[in-house]
């Protein structure tokens, strides 16, 4: 090849690059945009409309809706739904930020969490909607890619419905695909330090045992009794009763529904536990091994919470402050509704006599 024709594909190759690079060059451009800012920039100002949230995982399906003021879920009998958590899960979609460009190739979607919400076991597809019935913004959430830089730093691979890139986002918060986790945590929470008494009534068919009643005879007392403990039998040891008479502190439930959807033909067994300061509380338990569920309701002694405002040693044991206020506010979270109850809860409720006593030791013969 002679010099003419070297300089000539010189020329050539030369201009083939330049081309290349601007074409590079204006696809970054392009993109540049879209590769940061906000990820849903109309939807701040859409908030106060939202009215809808629906959720879409390959279990699962459930939703938030506004009522009023209020937030319930209607797939559990429209339970009440955590304000709060509904307000900054739409809130941080509002304010989510691109942080960096990823895959288009639905291919490889599966790899960060945001293919196809009812097959991609990471995702879980968020869709916001108005009162309207119209789509405000709906996202795929996928994995979430661990920083150093606390939870609001945290970043989360996602992709906006029907579009094909996905992106790294900062500031969207919790996306959590259980239904349970959006419902009002608030159940029942009284402090072992009030419990007076605690008494576990079973059914009549019942033969497993007899019923009990564990109590402190004073408020001081460090722990809990039986009453009527027969003379040849004790406890099976100092603090055996304890677990029932604590059993009320930050309970928890595991699943809700209304409380005429429960069966009406099954004996309760009825757990009573009575305050210092005068407060009363009653669970009606059903149910099997695994599937307890409970009904709640409270209400105030009157004579006792007279002897605990007038006892100067019972004034000191924690108390509501208005115990008639607190059974008020127990009665309307509460009432009309049946909760199941974890399985380690209701074993703890779910005490017989001999659960708690043993008969006594007696000395071998012969020996002084």
């Amino acid at each position: 090849m002679n010099q003419r024709s070297l300089a000539v594909t010189g020329v050539i190759a030369l201009v083939s690059l330049v081309l290349a690079i601007v074409v590079i060059v204006t696809e970054a451009e392009s993109v540049k945009p879209e590769a940061e800012g906000l990820l849903f920039p109309g939807l701040q100002a859409q908030l106060s409309g939202v009215n809808r949230i629906e959720f879409t995982t390959p279990g699962t399906s459930f939703s938030l809706e506004r009522q009023g003021d209020a937030w319930v879920m209607p797939e559990k009998d429209n339970y009440p739904v955590d304000i709060e958590k509904a307000r900054r899960l739409v809130s941080g979609m509002a304010e989510a930020q691109r942080a960096e460009a990823k895959t288009a190739a639905p291919e490889l979607y599966a790899r960060i969490g945001v293919g196809d919400p009812k097959e991609d076991d990471l995702a879980r597809q968020v869709t916001v909607f108005n009162k309207a019935g119209d789509t405000l913004a709906s996202l795929i959430v996928g994995k979430t890619q661990a920083t150093t830089g606390g939870p609001d730093m945290a970043r989360t691979f996602v992709r906006i419905a029907g579009r094909p890139r996905a992106w790294l986002v900062t500031g969207l918060g919790d996306v959590s695909s259980k239904p349970m986790d959006w419902l009002r945590p608030d159940f029942v929470s009284i402090e072992p330090a009030r419990v007076m008494s605690v008494t576990v009534d079973h059914p009549e068919d019942d033969k497993e045992g007899e019923d009990v009643t564990i109590l402190k005879a004073d408020p001081k007392d460090s722990h809990f009794t039986v009453k009527d403990m027969p003379d040849t039998h004790e406890l099976r040891s100092e603090a055996a009763a304890d677990p029932l008479g604590n059993a009320f502190a930050s309970m928890r439930f595991e699943d809700v529904m209304k409380a005429d959807k429960r069966p009406q033909d099954l004996e309760p067994t009825i757990v009573t536990a009575r305050g210092f300061d005068g407060l009363v509380l009653t669970f009606r338990i059903t149910g099997t091994d695994g599937d307890h569920w409970a009904t709640v309701s409270a209400s105030v002694d009157q004579d006792q919470k007279k002897h605990f405002e007038q006892d100067e040693g019972a004034a000191a044991i924690p108390s509501s402050g208005d115990p008639e206020a607190e059974a008020q506010d127990i009665n309307a979270r509460l009432g009309g509704w049946a909760f199941r109850l974890p399985r380690f809860q209701a074993l703890d409720l779910l005490k017989y006599k001999h659960s708690f006593i043993e008969p006594k030791t007696q000395p071998e013969s012969g020996k002084k």
